[in-house]
């Protein structure tokens, strides 16, 4: 398991490096632990990654935010989860004070793994400005090549926002046993709280 979290960090440096973001791996700043940071657009950002059995918890994200806190004042956080994380712990970030983590779950490193993804410069981009605009620190990166309406026509493709993943087996499921032709994208929000947040970011 440590080995398979180590080599995580290894890909996710790689990747940060052919951004160009000029990642440094871990270090040990007062006796805390960070996975690592990078130079995004010239500002520096802290990351954490993990890889765990399931869902990361809002005790993790506390943490993480905590040692964001310590740092220059406007320091900005990512925290990357392969296995997601708990609705309470999306939610718990919404809620907070104040926001300063984007989250990217496995979906997101998948998406951003495709040769047809988008970049991770880019990637950052988007859920910054939904972080900022919306409030959401989670916006999940929408898949490649799915329809986007011309400016001033009706969507040719419709977009589900669901709570968290089971919500979004159940109605792939559902939807599954149509006959019709799928045109639907089902994005999982992470959190009650953060649904409607994801929707106005797709919508914008």
């Amino acid at each position: 398991r440590q080995g398979r979290g180590l080599a995580f960090e290894r890909v996710l440096h790689r990747m940060f490096e052919s951004g160009g973001m000029a990642p440094r791996s871990r270090f040990r700043p007062a006796g805390e632990e960070i996975d690592g940071s990078i130079l995004y657009r010239g500002r520096p950002m802290l990351f954490e990654a993990k890889w765990t059995n399931g869902p990361i918890p809002a005790s993790e994200l506390y943490s993480f935010r905590g040692k964001l806190d310590g740092k220059l004042a406007g320091t900005l956080g990512i925290f990357i989860s392969m296995c997601g994380f708990s609705k309470d712990a999306v939610d718990a970030l919404i809620a907070g004070k104040s926001l300063n983590i984007i989250l990217f779950d496995g979906g997101d490193v998948r998406q951003l793994a495709r040769d047809e993804g988008m970049g991770v410069e880019d990637a950052i981009a988007l859920k910054l400005r939904a972080a900022a605009e919306e409030g959401t620190p989670f916006m999940p990166l929408p898949v490649p090549g799915a329809a986007r309406p011309r400016s001033g026509s009706a969507p040719r493709e419709t977009v589900i926002v669901v709570e968290g993943i089971s919500d979004m087996v159940i109605l792939q499921s559902l939807l599954g046993e149509r006959k019709a032709k799928r045109t639907e994208t089902i994005t999982p929000a992470g959190g009650r709280l953060n649904q409607p947040l994801v929707a106005l970011a797709q919508l914008n």
